[in-house]
């Protein structure tokens, strides 16, 4: 399934499952970050 021609056809819908995506990826990073901060100190 190619997510470019996907987009193109259902824009408001694909921006909304990008941002969810990003939020959760963000999330993890987010919790890698703190449980890497608190394992050094």
């Amino acid at each position: 399934m190619d997510l470019k021609t996907d987009k193109l056809s259902f824009p408001a819908l694909h921006s909304r499952i990008d941002w969810q995506a990003s939020n959760h990826e963000l999330l993890q990073i987010s919790r890698n970050c703190l449980g890497y901060f608190k394992s050094r100190s």
